[in-house]
């Protein structure tokens, strides 16, 4: 995930071409791009499920104060 924000940073912080120059010498060196043959097997890829927890408590657990 954090690979992911800072590509998103960078990308909102450079000038467009210099980016895609970026992200071009990036799958190169990943060996992703389309002349290199590598299977979409060897390609890693983010997971199917993500286990979150929860940030706020449920409010059943707290009651309301009623006493004035």
């Amino acid at each position: 995930v954090g690979d992911f924000l800072l590509l998103h940073l960078l990308g909102q912080n450079m000038n467009m071409m210099v980016f895609n120059e970026v992200l071009d010498e990036l799958c190169r060196r990943l060996h992703v791009g389309s002349s290199s043959g590598a299977s979409p097997a060897s390609v890693p890829s983010a997971p199917s499920t993500l286990e979150m927890s929860p940030i706020y408590p449920e409010i059943e657990k707290y009651s309301k104060d009623t006493e004035i």
